[in-house]
């Protein structure tokens, strides 16, 4: 039965249908093999994904913090001359101020982590 599987397998390969030479004994051929390389390319792109996801981290931290500052700054601006639009601004600063703490704790405890 494993060499049925491990035959159809190969099958799928047009490169393999036409050797001259039987392939099939290869240590790259078996199941076992094309497992273990499988997953090594896996481990290495989830490292690569890890590393853009450490960039991307640092990026939604500065991105909440700048919003959260100029938000802030345009409620000040405005709250003197269209006092309704500033009380707009308020509400959605402070909608975004009640999930941003737990957000940054999140992303904070992911910091710490090693690999970080």
């Amino acid at each position: 039965w494993e060499q049925v599987v491990e035959y159809a397998f190969l099958a799928n390969f047009n490169l393999l249908r036409d050797t001259r030479e039987d392939i099939s004994q290869r240590p790259w051929a078996h199941p076992t093999a094309h497992f273990a390389i499988d997953t090594y390319f896996k481990m290495r792109r989830a490292e690569e994904e890890i590393e853009h996801l450490n960039i991307e981290i640092c990026r939604v931290i500065t991105y909440m913090c700048d919003e959260e500052c100029f938000l802030h700054t345009c409620e000040e601006k405005i709250s003197n001359i269209h006092p309704a639009l500033a009380h707009q601004v308020s509400q959605r600063r402070k909608r975004h101020s009640q999930f941003n703490g737990s957000h940054l704790k999140r992303l904070h405890d992911i910091a710490i982590l090693p690999g970080f």
